[in-house]
């Protein structure tokens, strides 16, 4: 009868121990504020803040962290050394996982806000030094969002802006800028890294390095599988893609992809990919943009399927032209040298164009209507 007696209390005790929720909060300093409030059982909370202490090369002030857990077995865990970080999670869901490390040494004006609604979403966001700011917002299952910059100690300068914002399942984003994109940028009225998908188990990854780069990435629309890359070097560069943003009836459309590689200053990449209110599906297109000097512009527009555009330009002011229109379309232009200028426009299907230009100031224009047309030409001095 004791045994009885102790199993039950035991078993007692055991769920009890189970179902409690674990809070860390450690703060040194002045001026650090902390609150967490968690509902449900085994969530898990960390904060470590780090005031003005003297002799402490990572100590800053006036640091803020909110944690809001609502679930069951969800983690979050907020790191910040500098001065006036704000880091905010909120969770409501199951076994999500955040997690924010902002500023060592000269860090200023950080902040950091991550919001899951869902289940197993998982969320990073490390950011170092100044002026930074990040913002993470997951709606859906098992969506991945990772976030990471760096700019100069002590710059004069806003610095890096990185937002992603994913509504669906198992989609995927990847954020790293290195430098301070601050400022007004070159092409768009706010420079950064932003990535908004609506969709399922889209891709999209951007990295940058320099000053004044911006980078943005729409998926959306209830169409899936879109995969999207942008890679820029420089300053004042622009890459914009578009993947089935547009709103489109039933489940055709997505499975497209996009790469961006830009070195230089000043070059733009736009590649569109959505099809237009419903008229006309994109499906499995693929655009390649790749841009090495300065003042180079590449745009491309693809409605249909299985349609493929690859876009070269090395050299500076140079511009690339690609509109397809229809299935199975091919089109390739290849630019070494000083502006040149490629335009081609398929309509149909089936169509396959290539341009190659040398040297300077060549201009081609290629205009296919109908299906299985052919064409290729090649320019130099």
């Amino acid at each position: 009868m004791k045994k009885l007696f102790f199993y039950a209390a035991f078993s007692l005790c055991a769920v009890g121990a189970m179902a409690q929720n674990t809070s860390d909060l450690d703060q040194t300093g002045v001026n650090n504020d902390g609150n967490v409030f968690q509902k449900g059982m085994l969530n898990d909370s960390d904060i470590d803040q780090y005031g003005a202490v003297v002799g402490n090369a990572n100590s800053g002030e006036l640091n803020d962290a909110d944690v809001e857990q609502r679930g069951n077995r969800n983690k979050a865990k907020i790191k910040q050394a500098g001065d006036r970080n704000i880091g905010d999670i909120y969770q409501l869901g199951n076994r999500n996982d955040a997690d924010i490390d902002q500023g060592v040494n000269h860090a200023e004006d950080n902040e950091a806000y991550t919001s899951q609604v869902g289940n197993r979403n998982e969320a990073k966001q490390k950011q170092r030094y100044d002026n930074n700011w990040a913002n993470i917002d997951q709606t859906g299952n098992r969506n991945t969002a990772h976030q990471s910059q760096s700019s100069g100690p002590n710059q004069t300068t806003p610095g890096n802006v990185a937002d992603a914002n994913q509504n669906g399942n198992r989609n995927e984003s990847y954020q790293t800028q290195v430098g301070h994109n601050g400022g007004a940028g070159y092409y768009f009225f706010a420079s950064g890294a932003f990535v908004d998908q609506d969709a399922q188990n889209s891709y999209a990854e951007q990295m940058q390095n320099g000053d004044g780069n911006t980078a943005q990435v729409y998926q959306g629309q209830n169409q899936a599988n879109n995969w999207s890359s942008q890679d820029q070097n420089g300053d004042d560069n622009g890459a914009l893609v578009y993947q089935n943003d547009q709103f489109t009836s039933g489940s055709n459309g997505g499975k497209n992809r996009a790469t961006q590689v830009q070195d230089g200053d000043r070059n733009y990449a736009l590649s569109d990919q959505s099809g237009w209110l419903g008229s006309k599906y994109s499906e499995r297109n693929r655009s390649t943009q790749t841009q090495d000097g300065n003042d180079n512009l590449a745009y491309s527009d693809q409605e249909g399927y299985f349609n493929k555009s690859f876009q070269t330009q090395d050299g500076d002011g140079n511009i690339a032209d690609h509109d397809q229109e229809g299935d199975d379309n091919y089109a390739k232009s290849m630019q070494d040298g000083t502006l040149h200028y490629s335009k081609v426009d398929q309509m149909g299907d089936n169509n396959w164009t290539k341009v190659k230009q040398f040297d300077s100031g060549q201009i081609s224009t290629v205009t296919q209507t109908g299906n299985m047309n052919s064409g290729t030409i090649v320019q130099k001095l």
